[in-house]
């Protein structure tokens, strides 16, 4: 009978999943991955138990592999417990980059707790849905002044700060990663993030100001060419000679992926 009783203790949820906590703390790869599989294929499993599989899946190399697993577990939720995992396929979608597959689950009215709103903010800039990314900026903007704890304002700044920032806002996006918590996990994107919107101001400063010696460019001659041949033409050379040069060494601090997130790309 004991032997029964612990049987069917080491197959419920609950213990499963804190075995699986102790593992991840102590980094057994080969006993976190049993344990994920375990939960992952529970025919009782919960929104808890699931959450605490994706993020040990988080620890672990190539989370796309257990895509198969994390979906069949979901599916076999109660309704009730769907609405609940609802956050953690977020995370999950957002965690393997397959933003098409989170957007079902990112429903404006059903977005209430700060870290939603910074996964569902994350899908609509990444998959260039700006008018979706704008209503949500206001339900941030209410959400901030009901913060409960640090964390929650430091998800809810790193989801404005990235709008702000890709929506080419430089000032908007600096104040408000100036004022993100720096003594949470979010800090390294705020800290970042601020030092980049001066960079990606002045990429974009620099795109301005070529546009504006190509258009100078098909006016010529001007009045100054006509009474002074070729120096027009000179200085433009030399003004976009000089643009491109400080352009280039702005672009090897701000690679391509970072440049479209501050909507470098963008025609706004």
């Amino acid at each position: 009978m004991p032997e029964a009783r612990r049987a069917l203790q080491q197959s419920s949820i609950d213990w499963l999943t804190t075995e699986l906590n102790g593992f991840v703390e102590l980094g057994s790869t080969k006993e976190v991955k049993r344990l994920i599989r375990q939960i992952l294929r529970h025919p009782r499993s919960t929104a808890e138990a699931l959450w605490k599989a994706v993020r040990a899946i988080g620890t672990l190399d190539a989370p796309r592999r257990w895509r198969r697993d994390v979906e069949a577990a979901f599916a076999r939720l109660s309704r009730k417990e769907q609405r609940r995992a609802r956050e953690v396929m977020l995370n999950y979608y957002s965690a393997i980059w397959d933003f098409e597959a989170a957007l079902p689950f990112c429903v404006p009215r059903d977005l209430r707790s700060p870290s939603e709103l910074m996964f569902a903010m994350d899908i609509y800039l990444q998959l260039n849905k700006l008018s979706e990314a704008k209503k949500l900026e206001r339900k941030c903007l209410n959400a901030i002044e009901r913060a409960e704890n640090e964390f929650d304002v430091s998800c809810i700044t790193e989801a404005l700060g990235s709008f702000y920032a890709r929506t080419r806002n430089w000032q908007r996006a600096l104040d408000v990663w100036a004022i993100a918590p720096r003594d949470q996990p979010l800090a390294r994107s705020a800290a970042v993030g601020r030092a980049e919107v001066f960079i990606a101001a002045a990429i974009d400063a620099l795109n301005q100001e070529l546009d504006t010696v190509i258009a100078l460019k098909e006016k010529l001659p001007s009045g100054i060419e006509i009474s002074l041949p070729g120096i027009e033409a000179s200085l433009l050379r030399r003004t976009e000679k000089d643009l491109l040069r400080l352009k280039r060494g702005l672009e090897r601090l701000l690679p391509e992926k970072r440049r479209k997130a501050f909507g470098l790309n963008d025609r706004l």
